[in-house]
C-alpha cells in the first residue's frame, strides 16, 4: 500500500499535466501510427468498430480489391484482441474499446415473414455470437480537448495539425474493408445481418442511413471537398457491395393482362431510392448512383464517371439537371446531408453535356410532390429560388455563398437557351412567408431575380437582367385566374 501511494504522490495534478505524460511514454516507433489512430477517432462522423481499426494501417487501395469470404466469429475477435492491444501501447490508453449493449431481436430475425428458415447461405453467417459490440472511443471526453490544446508534445501537435484527408479516406477504406467482411450495413453489431425479410424496410433504411453506407459516403464527401479529387473507384466499390447486399425488392402491380389477372413486376430498385426514413423516390423516376452523387454534391466523382462513360443526357425518367438544380422530396425527408448542395459548376458540366434546361418532366404523382406545377427543369430553378429565398431570413449573411451559386445558376440556364420570359405559379411568396396565398400568383423570371437579388451586390445580378430584358422579357406579378377560388376553376 505504501509502495502504491507514493506511486500516486509523483502522478501530476489535473488531467492535462496527466495526459501528457502518458503520451510522452509513447514509444517514438509507434509516433506515426498513434498519430494516425487520435486522427481517425477525432476525424470520424461515428464511432469506428474494432474491426474496421483493424485495417487501418493497410493500403486504402486495398479496400477496392474484390473478393473474400465473411469472417467468422473467430477471426473477428482475434482482430478485436489485437486493436485492444494496438490501442494500449501506441496511444497510451488515451483510446479505448467501449462495449455497447446489443439490440434485442424479434422472433422473425431468422424467419422471412412467411415463417420459412433462413437461406443456406444466410445460415452460414448466423453463428453463436461470443463478443459484445463494441466501437473505439476516448478514454475521457477530455482528451480530445487535450489534443486541441497547447499542452500536447510536439511530436504529436505537429502530425495531428496535419489536414485530415488521410484520415478521412482512411476511414471510408476501413468502413469498406468492414462491409466485405462482414456483409452487414450496421457499423458494431456484426450479428445483425442484413435481414431478407423485403417488408422490414425501416430496418434497412435505418441501416444505410445511419450505418457503414452513411459512413463511406459522410467521408468520401469529406475527402473530396478537402482534395478537390474524385473518389469515383471507392464510391462504385460501395455501389457494388450495397447493391449484392441489399433485401430483394417486393413485387409491383404494373398492371392487368386481358384477363383481369394483375402483372407484377420484379426488379431490383436502387438502394438509394429507399434513403429516406419516411419518404421513398417514385421508381418512375429510374434514379440510379450517379443520381444520388450529384444530390449530395460530389461534382468531381460525378465528372470523372462522365469521362469514363456515362451519358448524362441519355438518362430516362427525372433529368440530371433536375437532381442537380432541385429537391422533389418533401422538406422533412431531406436530411442535412443533401441540403443546399447546388454547384455551378455540376449545372454547368450537365448542360455542357447536351442536357436539356427546356425537358420536360412531370412527376408520377402530381398531388404529392413539393412542385407539383412545374413542367420543365427552367420552371423548377425559378420555383426553387421562390422557395428557397422567401422569408425575412433570406437576406442573412449566412446566405450570401448560396444566392451567388443561384445567380451564377440562373446565368448558365439562360446562356443554353432556358426562356428568359418565363412564368411560374409562385406558391410560396404569401404574405405569411410559407404558406400558400390565394389566390395565386403568376409570376415572371425578370420578377423572381429583381425580388430575390435586389439588394444583392455583384455585376451578375444587372449582366442577367439585361440579358433578360433585351429578351423580352417583363416584371409581371398577376392573379391566375384557374386558382381563384370566385372563379369556380380551382
Amino acid at each position: 500500500m505504501k509502495t502504491l501511494q507514493k506511486r500516486l504522490s509523483v502522478l501530476p495534478a489535473g488531467l492535462e499535466p496527466l495526459y501528457r505524460r502518458m503520451v510522452e511514454q509513447i514509444d517514438p516507433f509507434y509516433h506515426t501510427h498513434a498519430a494516425q489512430i487520435f486522427r481517425m477517432v477525432q476525424s470520424t462522423a461515428q464511432p469506428l468498430s474494432p474491426l474496421a481499426m483493424s485495417f487501418a494501417e493497410d493500403n486504402p487501395r486495398d479496400a477496392l480489391l474484390e473478393g473474400g469470404d465473411i469472417f467468422s466469429v473467430k477471426e473477428i475477435v482475434d482482430r478485436q484482441s489485437k486493436v485492444a492491444k494496438r490501442l494500449k501501447a501506441r496511444t497510451a490508453g488515451l483510446t479505448e474499446i467501449s462495449p455497447l449493449k446489443r439490440k434485442s431481436h424479434g422472433s422473425n430475425w431468422l424467419t422471412n415473414n412467411k415463417g420459412d428458415p433462413p437461406s443456406e447461405s444466410i445460415s452460414r453467417k448466423i453463428e453463436q455470437i461470443s463478443w459484445e459490440p463494441s466501437r473505439i472511443q476516448y478514454l475521457h471526453l477530455t482528451v480530445k480537448e487535450f489534443l486541441r490544446s497547447d499542452s500536447v508534445p510536439t511530436w504529436l501537435a505537429t502530425q495531428i495539425s496535419q489536414p485530415d484527408a488521410d484520415a478521412h479516406l482512411r476511414i471510408v477504406a476501413c468502413c469498406l474493408r468492414q462491409f466485405r467482411a462482414t456483409g452487414s450495413f450496421h457499423l458494431y453489431d456484426y450479428s445483425e445481418i442484413n435481414r431478407y425479410d423485403s417488408s422490414d424496410s425501416m430496418a434497412y433504411c435505418h441501416a444505410t442511413r445511419d450505418g457503414i453506407v452513411f459512413m463511406i459516403m459522410f467521408h468520401a464527401l469529406e475527402v473530396e471537398r478537402i482534395t478537390k479529387a474524385s473518389q469515383l473507384p471507392y464510391l462504385e466499390a460501395l455501389d457494388t457491395l450495397v447493391m449484392a447486399h441489399k433485401p430483394p425488392c417486393p413485387d409491383r402491380i404494373s398492371g392487368y393482362d386481358e384477363y383481369g389477372n394483375e402483372i407484377r413486376e420484379s426488379r431490383q430498385w436502387h438502394w438509394t431510392l429507399d434513403r429516406y426514413a419516411d419518404w421513398v423516390e417514385p421508381r418512375e423516376w429510374l434514379s440510379d448512383y450517379v443520381s444520388y452523387l450529384i444530390t449530395i454534391g460530389m461534382t468531381r466523382s460525378v465528372i470523372d464517371k462522365f469521362n469514363r462513360g456515362y451519358n448524362p443526357a441519355s438518362k430516362p425518367g427525372r433529368p440530371l439537371l433536375h437532381y442537380a438544380t432541385c429537391s422533389l422530396a418533401p422538406g422533412y425527408a431531406v436530411t442535412d446531408f443533401e441540403r443546399d448542395t447546388l454547384d455551378p459548376a455540376m449545372v454547368e458540366e450537365l448542360l455542357k453535356r447536351k442536357c436539356d434546361p427546356n425537358q420536360s418532366f412531370e412527376p408520377p404523382d402530381r398531388n404529392s410532390i413539393r412542385y407539383c406545377r412545374t413542367w420543365t427543369v427552367w420552371e423548377a430553378v425559378l420555383v426553387e429560388i421562390c422557395a428557397r429565398f422567401s422569408g425575412d431570413w433570406a437576406n442573412t449573411e449566412a446566405m450570401y455563398d448560396l444566392r451567388l451559386r443561384w445567380l451564377k445558376t440562373i446565368k448558365l440556364f439562360l446562356d443554353y437557351g432556358a426562356d428568359p420570359a418565363q412564368f411560374v405559379i409562385d406558391d410560396y411568396n404569401g404574405p405569411r412567408g410559407w404558406e400558400r396565398r390565394y389566390p395565386e400568383a403568376r409570376v415572371s423570371a425578370l420578377l423572381i431575380l429583381n425580388r430575390t437579388f435586389e439588394d444583392f451586390d455583384d455585376p451578375l445580378v444587372e449582366s442577367i437582367r439585361n440579358l433578360m430584358i433585351s429578351k423580352g422579357a417583363t416584371e409581371v406579378d398577376e392573379q391566375d385566374p384557374q386558382s381563384d377560388p370566385r372563379s369556380g376553376n380551382l
